[in-house]
C-alpha cells in the first residue's frame, strides 16, 4: 500500500481524487447459517494484516501532515463472504487470506459440527470490517485562483 500511494500521488492530477478501501485488521466471526439461525462458529484471526494496515495508515498520516493531500470521507462498513460448503471457505481462505488470516483448528471443527447439525443446506459467512476514506490532491498553484 505504502508504495501504490507514493504512485497514486505522483500520478494523481491537481485535484483528482484517491479512494483508499481495504479490510481492517480486526477479528471476525465465521457464522454457520441455517435457515434463519445464525450460529458462530468462532473467530477468524486477522491480525497477520496488522503491520501493513499500520503502515498505510501512517504513509496517509505523513501525506496528510505535508499537504499532499486533502481528506475528503472516511467510514467503515462491513462486507460479507459466502461459502456454500466448508472446503470452499478453506480453499478461498488459503489461497486469498494466507499472509493476512489464520482460522484455528478448533473453529473448523466447531463449523463442521454445526454443519453436521443442521436440518438442511447452510452458508458459512465471514464479515469483514472494511475501511473507505477519500481524498484529494490539492491544486496547483498556478491553477488557482488568488483570494479577492
Amino acid at each position: 500500500m505504502v508504495h501504490a500511494l507514493e504512485e497514486a500521488e505522483r500520478v494523481l492530477i491537481p485535484g483528482g481524487q484517491l479512494i483508499d478501501l481495504r479490510p481492517v485488521s480486526v477479528d471476525s466471526r465465521l457464522e454457520i447459517i441455517d435457515g434463519e439461525a445464525v450460529r458462530p462458529a468462532g473467530m477468524v484471526d486477522f491480525s497477520g494484516g496488522l503491520p501493513e494496515d499500520q503502515a498505510a495508515d501512517q504513509a496517509v498520516a505523513q501525506r496528510l501532515r505535508r499537504g499532499g493531500l486533502i481528506p475528503e470521507g472516511d467510514r467503515q462498513f462491513e462486507h460479507a463472504y459466502y461459502w456454500q460448503d466448508l472446503a470452499s471457505m478453506k480453499a478461498y481462505a488459503e489461497e486469498r487470506w494466507s499472509d493476512s488470516a489464520s482460522v484455528p483448528g478448533r473453529v473448523y471443527r466447531r463449523a463442521e459440527d454445526l454443519i453436521r447439525k443442521s436440518l438442511g443446506p447452510v452458508r458459512i459467512r465471514v464479515r469483514l470490517l472494511v475501511h473507505l476514506a477519500a481524498y484529494r490532491k490539492p491544486p496547483s498553484p498556478e491553477n488557482s485562483v488568488p483570494p479577492s
